[in-house]
């Protein structure tokens, strides 16, 4: 018994650890970088996840919050409705170290537009929650928001509240009033005097109406294909280098 013991004690000292593995966040001081699969894992959480076409390989680089992409509106836009909103970006875009290029020129962004919803809106408010690289590569945006180039948030090129409308029309009703008042002797009262301060007494009130109706009237707010645009990245975002965009031929 005592060999055997001995035995297997040696035969156990002798059999081969399988060593630890330490993550990078368990080193103090190295930031750990999400795999490929882990980045996909948590921004593919939809539908299409399982026919995904987008892959790449190497490291991640980061664009900080605080950074604006310029581009170029690509579709024509009316606040009438909410839809959607193309823009085009007109500069490259490196690495904070200047060394790696990410998004180059050319990159589509891609938004949605809030229909207009206060009679003093100016501006249609924009969110962009994707972008596609000029080879298919798509990421995913946190609903960055649409500035004009002043860096103003919202975009328009004209804005039309109808004032002139308004007014216009209320001067047709109220000068139909004054043509019933013609002829009209309000020191003697008649049934045809009657009948024209009637008329006159209705037009105003009418005139009233058609004023507030034109005055509480949305606003039709433009956004003209080829308006300059920006994007404000309002949350850090980790993306590959362009040149190691792995990206399926079939899709």
């Amino acid at each position: 018994m005592g060999e055997r013991e001995e035995a297997h004690s040696q035969t156990v000292a002798e059999t081969p650890t399988s060593p630890s593995l330490t993550s990078a966040s368990d080193k103090p001081g190295v930031v750990q970088v999400p795999s490929a699969q882990q980045a996909k894992a948590t921004s593919k959480a939809d539908a299409m996840a399982g026919y995904d076409f987008d892959n790449y390989q190497g490291r991640l680089y980061r664009i900080f919050e605080g950074t604006v992409f310029e581009g170029v509106v690509t579709n024509h836009i009316d606040s009438g409705l909410s839809g959607p909103i193309l823009v085009m970006l007109t500069t490259d875009y490196y690495s904070h170290d200047h060394q790696q290029l990410l998004m180059p020129q050319g990159t589509r962004l891609i938004g949605t537009v809030q229909s207009v919803g206060n009679t003093q809106q100016r501006k249609m408010f924009v969110t962009f929650h994707r972008a596609v690289c000029p080879d298919g590569f798509s990421l995913d945006f946190d609903k960055y928001i649409g500035l004009d180039p002043l860096g103003t948030t919202g975009l328009a090129t004209k804005v039309d509240h109808g004032y002139l409308m308004a007014f216009g029309a209320a001067a047709a009703v109220g000068g139909l009033g004054g043509l019933a008042q013609i002829g009209n002797n309000g020191s003697v009262l008649t049934a045809s005097s009657q009948i024209r301060s009637g008329i006159s007494e209705q037009s105003a009130t009418e005139g009233e109406q058609v004023l507030n109706h034109f005055l509480n009237r949305l606003p039709v707010i433009t956004l003209k294909e080829g308006s300059r645009a920006r994007v404000y990245v309002g949350r850090d975002i980790l993306i590959p280098s362009y040149a190691e965009h792995r990206v399926d031929p079939t899709m």
